[in-house]
């Protein structure tokens, strides 16, 4: 094979890296030594030499001394430093780089010829206590030559192939196991394959984000040949001799197959065709209306077509979405950040949820994505403060940071540069740029024209949802014969959307970039795995709730005003009501009644549709919605906790309470703002915005005042509707009328409340079984559980 410097009459160069600055490339990094490694360029081949450095040299995951390398291998200089091997070109002759380069782009793009050294695809055997060690890059083999690796048909890379010739092969990223994959998604332990009659089984080790064979999520199941198993973003396919591995993060391939997405008669995307090679950066433009959001939420799997086909890796986006979700980053328009938090709260809490990462790990992650997306400095400022807060630009990349501490090799972007000015929109753009070119394939929905320079191809929607070109983007004027961006938007109203299409399909562009890519395109229908026990999500993943709790804990400390807004309540309510009684009464258990359950209603009313655009993307990964309550209603009821503790001392210091114990008051008045806080909950559920949500509070509160008993005798229809009410319940147990039975109501109604905020959350879950679709589904599944 040949190798990038054949030929050459380059003379020997050494080139030295490191953090002192006499080095020829100076990298700033505090993970970097003073003189850090060297590279040898010969005639032959490029070496890079560790020179005793305190982090080490990686290449491909691997610490290495000394070792021949290639532009395509990846080089970190300690295990977070990522070295642009790129930099080496000013050292090479540079005609024939370019050369070189255009070869290899040319092999990628037309997926043509496959170099693939057979030296690349050796059996490893774990016989002799050997371990692999796997990092998230291809590999190449380690002689010196170059390797083209070119996309097979499932667009993965193949790196090693794995001898299975031991009884229990364990997975996962800690050295202890036989198979070490060093990637954020999966777990040190996280994975184990044994030895059965007749084959093998896999188990999950209760990893943090599954394990999946063909797509299905498993306890443990019986493998067998060409079963895919996925941990991540990694994919181990079983063969007669073991496991092929293959690297999906940086080599994924999107194809759009005759998308339609119809409801009734009206249609919003007309049969959509097209094929998006990995490393490819695509623009999406389209008048209000044509269905650009509703395109970027079929083809990440937020919504199902119609009819017609998502492929990832020629497999079915839809049918399996539970193993694709890790790995598919998504910034939809709503900042999917909190900005109570500051930036680096933001990435911390963000990582906790999704990867499988210790709090050194995570920290040094979050340290990696500040650096790259230049945040570093804004790290401890708070997203939207009131004194300080980051730019319009910062918090977008903030957005974008939660998403690539997953590493994923799909990234989808919703009109990211909407209220920018022209200069962050420029870098932005620039940023995806350079993503696409470290690997990720990258599809962003813009308004604006100014940077078609940084796109690989465009596409635009006519209304109604028809494909009216999808091309290299510096031709999309010609191709409209138009002058400017305004010009091209005249011909994408309605009334052209069937002509445009039908030019666009007698093309070279769709012939090139959709059908001869689509011919190579085959989907791989998978099998359910035999003999295989399905992971059930558990009811509640106490972790998680853990994280939302110490999450919700950090912003109720941060929005320190709202804050005490809050728990002031009590005291002026308290206050006021000292004018107005001087001793206990019917009326007074009344108010008091309405109080705790106006505190809990209050508190908890926006909670969760003011940070609904978050919930829906978590929910997208892992989020666990039984967590999610729990962390909310633990901070909830601290809250009501301390607003009960002043508000009766007030009452009791200031009122005659007629000997009314305080161990009947103080607890049901809790329970009552329980009542009230799971009330508050629902409403967020049911309410798309905060204003709405405002709006059914006093909707929700009336009943409770006309219904309690104290206004008029209840009976007939009025006595039944008293029975759904917190208030009744709660003032005859402050009455000390059969205080046990009143106490059992209220727990009821409190129970029911939760459940109904859980299936209106649920509506909301996008990959939930087919026997949830309906409300009593639902209730059926959560209590079979």
């Amino acid at each position: 094979m040949k190798t990038i410097f054949e030929e050459s009459s380059c003379e020997e160069k050494t080139i030295s890296i490191g953090k002192n600055e006499d080095n020829d490339i100076v990298i700033a990094s505090n993970y970097v030594s003073a003189f850090h490694a060297k590279v040898i360029i010969t005639q032959d081949e490029i070496i890079l030499e560790d020179l005793n450095s305190s982090n080490g040299t990686y290449v491909n995951g691997l610490k290495i001394v000394a070792q021949s390398i290639t532009f395509d291998d990846n080089v970190t200089l300690g295990k977070t430093t990522v070295f642009d091997l790129s930099e080496l070109r000013e050292f090479i002759e540079e005609d024939q780089v370019s050369s070189q380069n255009h070869i290899e782009a040319d092999n990628i793009m037309k997926n043509e010829d496959k170099y693939v050294d057979q030296k690349s695809e050796e059996e490893i055997s774990l016989n002799n206590n050997e371990d692999i060690n796997i990092s998230n890059s291809a590999k190449s083999s380690n002689n010196g030559d170059t390797e083209f690796f070119s996309y097979d048909e499932d667009v993965s890379l193949i790196s090693d192939r794995i001898k299975l010739d031991k009884d229990v092969v364990t997975i996962g990223r800690d050295d202890s196991n036989d198979i070490i994959l060093q990637y954020p998604q999966i777990s040190r332990h996280h994975a184990m394959i044994k030895k059965a009659d007749h084959g093998y089984t896999v188990h999950d080790l209760q990893s943090t984000n599954g394990t999946f064979v063909n797509g299905k999520k498993i306890e443990n199941c019986k493998i067998q040949n060409y079963d895919e198993i996925q941990l991540g973003s990694v994919k181990l396919v079983v063969t007669a001799d073991g496991l092929e591995y293959y690297d999906q993060s940086k080599g994924v391939r999107l194809d759009v197959i005759d998308a339609m997405q119809q409801n009734g008669e009206k249609i919003y995307l007309h049969e959509i065709s097209l094929s998006i090679f990995p490393k490819e950066f695509v623009g999406l433009l389209a008048p209000a209306g044509a269905g650009k959001s509703t395109f970027i939420e079929t083809i990440i799997g937020i919504r199902k077509p119609t009819s017609g086909q998502i492929l990832i890796n020629n497999s079915d986006l839809h049918e399996n979405f539970d193993s694709f979700r890790q790995w598919i980053g998504y910034v939809p328009q709503d900042d999917i950040i909190h900005k109570e938090l500051t930036v680096r709260q933001c990435l911390y809490y963000a990582a906790r949820l999704r990867l499988a990462l210790d709090e050194d790990e995570i920290n040094n992650k979050i340290d990696e994505v500040l650096e790259k997306l230049e945040l570093s400095h804004v790290q401890h400022t708070q997203i939207g403060g009131n004194n300080e807060r980051v730019s319009g630009g910062q918090r977008k990349r903030v957005n974008l940071g939660v998403e690539l501490l997953a590493e994923p090799g799909l990234l989808f972007f919703d009109e990211p540069t909407t209220g920018l000015d022209p200069r962050t929109e420029k870098n932005m753009m620039t940023l995806f740029r350079k993503l696409a070119d470290q690997g990720r394939t990258i599809v962003v929905i813009t308004h604006s024209m100014e940077s078609l320079d940084k796109l690989d191809s465009i596409m635009f929607l006519s209304a109604g949802g028809s494909l009216s070109y999808y091309g290299p983007a510096k031709e999309c004027k010609e191709y409209f014969k138009a002058q400017s961006a305004a010009d091209i938007f005249t011909h994408l109203q309605k009334e052209d959307a069937k002509k445009w299409n039908s030019k666009y399909k007698q093309s070279k562009h769709y012939k090139n970039l959709v059908q001869d890519r689509l011919k190579n395109c085959s989907f791989q229908e998978t099998n359910k795995p035999a003999d295989a026990k399905e992971s059930d999500s558990p009811i509640v993943d106490l972790n998680q709730a853990k994280i939302f709790f110490e999450r919700n804990l950090a912003i109720k400390l941060k929005d320190i005003r709202n804050t005490i807004m809050l728990l002031a309540q009590a005291p002026i309510i308290a206050i006021l009501l000292t004018l107005g009684f001087e001793r206990v009464n019917i009326s007074l258990l009344l108010t008091i009644s309405l109080t705790a359950i106006f505190f809990g209603c209050v508190n908890s009313c926006r909670e969760i549709v003011g940070e609904l655009p978050i919930f829906k993307r978590e929910l997208m990964l892992n989020l666990n919605i039984w967590s999610y309550l729990i962390g909310k209603v633990c901070i909830l009821a601290g809250f009501c906790f301390i607003q009960c503790i002043i508000f009766l001392t007030i009452i009791y210091s200031q009122i005659d309470m007629g000997g009314k114990p305080l161990s009947i008051m103080f607890p049901f008045f809790m329970l009552t703002s329980m009542g009230g806080i799971f009330l508050g909950l629902f409403i967020s559920s049911i309410a798309d915005t905060q204003e709405k949500a405002m709006t059914c509070v006093p909707i929700a509160l009336l009943p409770q005042i006309i219904f309690a008993g104290a206004l008029f005798r209840l009976e007939n229809i009025s006595e039944y509707i008293s029975y759904i009410t917190i208030s009744r319940w709660s003032l005859e147990a402050l009455r000390e009328i059969d205080v046990s039975k009143n106490a059992i109501m209220l727990i009821l109604i409190c129970i029911s409340l939760i459940i109904a905020t859980y299936i209106a959350l649920k509506r909301y879950d996008i990959n939930k079984p087919e026997d949830e679709n309906n409300i009593f589904g639902m209730i059926n599944r959560l209590f079979s559980k």
